[in-house]
C-alpha cells in the first residue's frame, strides 16, 4: 500500500509504501450436548421437550424417527415404540460443523393393563421315538394390547415352535405397547432309551433245527415282531441254515431292524453220494478249499452261483487238477451260495455259506 502527501508552500511532497500479508481466520471446533430422555408413557403425556445445546452457542437442527413428530425442540408422540432424535449443527465462518448426536427412548402406553396379561400352553407334542426331533409346542397369549413379541430359549421368535428334540423350552412374551412380560416353560419328552436288539443263534445240526433267541430293550413296550420267514414270534425255532431279518416295532410305532445268521454246525462237507468231492470250511470266512479225488479224463469246470442263479465265479481246470484248490471268496457278501463242479460225466451241487 502506498501513502503520499502532496506538500504545500512550506513542504515538499512525500510518499511511502507499506507491504503486509492478510492471513485467513482459523475456525474453531464445536460440540453438541443433548440430555437423555426417559421412557415416555402415552397415558401421561403425548409430548416431550428436547434439551440440547452447542459449545458454540449456535442453534441446532433436530430430526426425529419412530412414532413421533418434532416442531422446534418439542417432540409429539404418535404411538408406542422406539423414538430417536438426532441433533446436527452445520457450522459457520467461525466454527466447523459439529458431529451429530442422537438420543433414543421408548414410548409405552400404560392405559393397557398388565393384570390380565398371560401366556398358556395350548398343546405340546412329545417325541414318540428316542432321538427324534418331531416335538412341537403351541401356546396362547391373552390380555394386553395384542401387540406381542416372542422370544424362545432355542432362538425362535414365532408364537409356536416345532421340530423339537427332547428338552425344556422357555418362552418370554412381551406386550410391546404396555411393556408387560410373561414367561412359560414347556418340557418335551422322549422314551428313556432307544430300541436295542440283541440275539444269539443255535446252529443247524439235523436240517431244520436252528434257532435264534432275541432280546429287545428300550423304546416303549409292548413290542411286535416280524421275521423275513413270516414268523411273528420274538424268537425263531426249527429253522434251516440261512439269513433271517427281523423288524421290531414298539407301542409308539418306532422300529428297529436286525439280521441274524443261523449257521450249519458242519465245518466241512464231503459229497456222500460219490465220496469224491470235498470242500471246507463251511461256513466260510474268506477262502474255500475244494478237492475232487475222482480221476477224470476230461476238463473240470467250477462255479460259485448265488441263489438267483447268477454265476459269480467260474474257473476251468485241466483233468486231475482240482486238488486242494483255494478259492478266494472275500469279495462275496454274507449269505448262501451254491458250489457247482462239472465234468463230462458227472456234476456236484453243494450249498455253502459266506459269513
Amino acid at each position: 500500500m502506498e501513502v503520499s502527501q502532496a506538500g504545500n508552500d512550506n513542504y515538499n511532497a512525500a510518499s511511502t509504501t507499506v507491504t503486509f500479508t492478510v492471513i485467513g481466520q482459523t475456525k474453531q471446533d464445536q460440540t453438541i450436548t443433548m440430555e437423555a430422555i426417559d421412557t415416555q408413557d402415552l397415558s401421561v403425556s403425548t409430548s416431550v421437550a428436547v434439551v440440547v445445546s452447542t459449545s458454540s452457542g449456535l442453534n441446532v437442527t433436530l430430526a426425529v424417527s419412530g412414532p413421533a413428530t418434532i416442531n422446534g425442540t418439542t417432540i409429539t408422540l404418535t404411538g408406542v415404540g422406539t423414538v430417536t432424535v438426532t441433533a446436527s449443527q452445520a457450522g459457520n465462518d467461525n466454527y466447523n460443523a459439529a458431529q451429530d448426536v442422537s438420543v433414543s427412548f421408548e414410548v409405552i402406553d400404560n392405559t393397557v393393563t398388565c393384570d390380565a396379561f398371560a401366556v398358556e400352553l395350548t398343546e405340546s407334542v412329545d417325541n414318540m421315538c428316542f432321538g427324534e426331533t418331531s416335538g412341537s409346542i403351541d401356546i396362547m397369549v391373552s390380555g394386553g394390547s395384542e401387540n406381542y413379541s416372542h422370544s424362545w430359549s432355542n432362538g425362535a421368535t414365532t408364537e409356536d415352535i416345532s421340530g423339537l428334540a427332547a428338552g425344556t423350552y422357555t418362552v418370554t412374551v412381551t406386550d410391546l405397547d404396555a411393556g408387560c412380560e410373561a414367561t412359560l416353560d414347556v418340557t418335551i419328552t422322549e422314551p428313556a432309551s432307544a430300541l436295542v436288539i440283541t440275539s444269539t443263534t443255535s446252529d443247524v445240526q439235523l436240517g431244520n433245527d436252528g434257532a435264534a433267541d432275541v432280546t429287545v430293550t428300550g423304546g416303549t413296550e409292548p413290542y411286535t415282531y416280524s421275521w423275513s420267514d413270516g414268523s411273528t414270534n420274538e424268537d425263531l425255532s426249527d429253522v434251516a441254515m440261512g439269513e433271517y431279518s427281523l423288524t421290531v416295532t414298539d407301542a409308539n410305532g418306532c422300529t428297529k431292524f436286525e439280521t441274524v445268521f443261523v449257521e450249519d454246525i458242519i465245518t466241512g462237507t464231503e459229497d456222500q453220494l460219490s465220496t469224491k468231492l470235498s470242500y471246507f470250511p463251511n461256513p466260510i470266512e474268506n477262502e474255500l478249499i475244494v478237492n475232487l479225488s475222482q480221476e477224470v479224463s476230461t476238463d473240470i469246470s467250477l462255479q460259485i452261483v448265488d441263489l438267483s442263479g447268477r454265476v459269480l465265479i467260474q474257473e476251468e481246470y485241466a483233468k486231475q487238477q482240482l486238488n486242494n484248490r483255494v478259492l478266494n471268496l472275500s469279495d462275496l457278501e454274507s449269505g448262501q451260495y451254491l458250489l457247482k463242479v462239472f465234468t463230462s460225466d458227472n456234476q456236484w451241487v453243494e450249498r455253502i455259506i459266506k459269513k
